[in-house]
């Protein structure tokens, strides 16, 4: 999709790791029983690791990024009569384009923005359910979907410097905000939590 909206040939491809340290606030939020309870939510800590990778192409002074995590939990309960199987997947995707404001023969300087979310895949299997233990298993599916999958949006800024022709080192900061909803027997529940955050980038161009 990227080589379509730059051209293959004036476009430099991106390979980055981003590090962001855990900190007090992800201590107090596991502390508080925020996370999900499957692991693949957003803010259990396999989807959004203190390292993450990502990939994308330059073209002049603007850039695309891409990042994909994704996580899955499997359950097999074994009986005499039956097995069940319960799985549940988180798929995070992102998208963010930078401009750079500066020239790039020295340390430079971006603002951008993004967009990202998780998209939630969940199954509850049994040969033995009946037809009544099949809805059920399948509202509970959708009520684990819920709980795991959201939006969220980011804007943010950063410096560069060229380390050698390809490397370069950087520091970003960015204020983000998750939308989540959870539903319950009578009512649909909607949160968002905006917050901010800063970490270590390291890239390569090809």
């Amino acid at each position: 999709m990227l080589l379509l909206l730059f051209g293959q040939a004036s476009a430099t491809p991106l390979f980055g790791v981003d590090y962001m340290p855990m900190g007090r606030a992800d201590l107090v939020w596991t502390q508080s029983d925020q996370p999900t309870g499957t692991f693949v939510g957003e803010f259990d800590g396999l989807l959004n690791p203190p390292l993450t990778a990502y990939g994308g192409l330059q073209r002049e002074q603007y850039t695309w990024l891409l990042g994909l995590t994704a996580a899955r939990t499997s359950t097999t309960n074994w009986t005499a009569e039956s097995r069940r199987r319960v799985t549940v997947t988180g798929i995070r995707p992102t998208l963010d384009v930078q401009r750079y404001l500066l020239d790039k023969e020295g340390p430079t300087f971006w603002v951008g923005g993004g967009l990202y979310g998780v998209l939630p895949i969940a199954r509850d299997v049994n040969e033995a359910y009946g037809e009544e233990e099949q809805e059920a298993a399948r509202e509970g599916s959708r009520e684990l979907m819920a709980r795991v999958g959201g939006v969220g949006a980011r804007v943010g800024c950063g410096a560069e410097v060229a380390i050698s022709e390809q490397l370069t080192l950087g520091l970003r900061t960015h204020i983000w905000g998750f939308r989540g909803q959870r539903f319950t027997e009578d009512a649909l529940l909607i949160s968002t939590l905006i917050s901010a955050d800063a970490g270590v980038r390291l890239q390569i161009a090809f």
